[in-house]
Order: C-alpha cells, then structure tokens, then sequence
C-alpha cells in the first residue's frame, strides 16, 4: 500500500541554506480533495556544500521512513540560475548513487516565486523567520500547484504508484 501523504523538501541557497518540508494528503494532488498542508518544517544551517548535501540527503531517507517508494520531492533553484552549484551537484551525485531513498530532484526557476510574496506567505501561517527558509518555502508552495495543476508533472515528483491513487 501507498502512502496517504506526499512531501515537499524544499532547498535555498543563499547566503546559507534555507529547507521547508511541506506535507499534503495525496488526495489534494491526485485526487479532488482540497488542497491543504499537514505538516511544515523550516530549517536553516550555515555549513559548507558537503556537509549540507549529507545532511539533506540522510533526512530525505527520514521523511520517507517506512513509506513504500514514495520518497520526498526534493526542489531546488533552476539549473540556469544556480548560485550554489556545488550543493546541487553533490545532491546529484548522492542521488544517483541511491542514498536518498525513493526521493525525487527537481530544479525550478526563481521566477516563478513571484506570486509567493510574504504578505500569501503570512495568510497561509508559512511565514519562516530565515530569509533561505522562506524563499524553499516559496518553492515549496509553487510546486504543489504545478503538480496540482497538471497530473504528468505530479507523476514526475512522485512515481509511485503509476495512478497516483493509494
């Protein structure tokens, strides 16, 4: 059986790192239930590239626990406009030798956060106190309603199962 919930990791990297952690009922994305968040975590640390890359990929493996292949979706700022390539390339490399469990890469365009100021922020109670944690909040938020909005990019996030269904 399938999990009932599907997470959100979240990364920013400016100045330090910045991660939100958003869960949701599958239903909200793959079914027609209303969209909510379950549960949010912020997190911010000021360490280098390789510890953050383990760091990140050992709580992938967390937030996945017991459930069967549905690993996080793991967000970050788009390839094009990197500012922190080095993160990305070792969260590349962990992915690819599968110490991340079942989680899932994705990179986004800054420009896309537009919409997410911190005034919808606040309304949604998402309001981190971390510049780089509210920014992965961002990303967080605008990636729920892409996959919300179109089911083949949702089935990209989170593969299993092929309906998407528990």
């Amino acid at each position: 059986m399938t999990s009932r919930n599907l997470h959100v990791f979240a990364i920013s990297r400016g100045g330090e790192i910045g991660g939100c952690i958003l869960s949701v009922p599958r239903l909200t994305i793959f079914g027609n239930q209303s969209p909510e968040i379950i549960t949010c975590d912020w997190h911010s640390w000021d360490i280098d590239n390789a510890e953050a890359a383990i760091k990140i990929a050992s709580m992938a493996r967390e937030i996945q626990g017991l459930e069967y292949k549905c690993g996080p979706a793991i967000i970050m700022e788009d390839r094009q406009a990197r500012r922190a390539i080095a993160l990305e390339a070792m969260l590349d490399l962990l992915h690819y030798e599968k110490r991340m469990g079942d989680a899932t890469i994705h990179f986004q365009s800054s420009e896309l956060l537009t919409n997410v100021t911190d005034n919808v922020l606040s309304k949604l109670d998402l309001y981190a106190d971390s510049e780089a944690a509210r920014t992965a909040t961002r990303h967080a938020i605008v990636i729920l309603r892409r996959a919300r909005a179109k089911r083949s990019f949702a089935h990209e996030l989170w593969p299993y199962p092929e309906s998407g269904l528990p």
